[in-house]
């Protein structure tokens, strides 16, 4: 399912000279955003702006971020367990970096 994102940052008074630019760079900094926390969008951020206001719009954004797949191995098992089935200390660490 597909959700509308508006965000509106409220100024002070923005020069006019700065605003178009000002304008680009709220949409395309949200574009980068969005692609970085894994959320697609069938169209780009489209962006508005008064001297007061900053607005960026989505039109369609993702309701979840797309599925994110990680192969991560461990040290082999003749360095992660001793001849008698005790865990070292490199299986150990590995286990406890990734919270396991």
């Amino acid at each position: 399912m597909d959700r509308e994102l508006l965000i509106e940052i409220g100024c002070e008074e923005i020069p006019a000279s700065w605003l178009p630019g000002l304008t680009r760079q709220v949409s395309a900094h949200l574009d980068a955003r969005l692609k970085q926390a894994r959320l697609t969008s069938d169209s780009a951020a489209e962006s508005y702006s008064t001297p007061r206001r900053l607005t960026a719009r989505v039109a369609k954004l993702a309701e979840r971020q797309t599925d994110h797949e990680e192969l991560v191995t461990g040290p082999p098992v003749s360095a992660a367990f001793k001849p008698d089935g005790e865990a070292t200390p490199a299986a150990t660490g590995f286990a406890k970096k990734y919270g396991v």
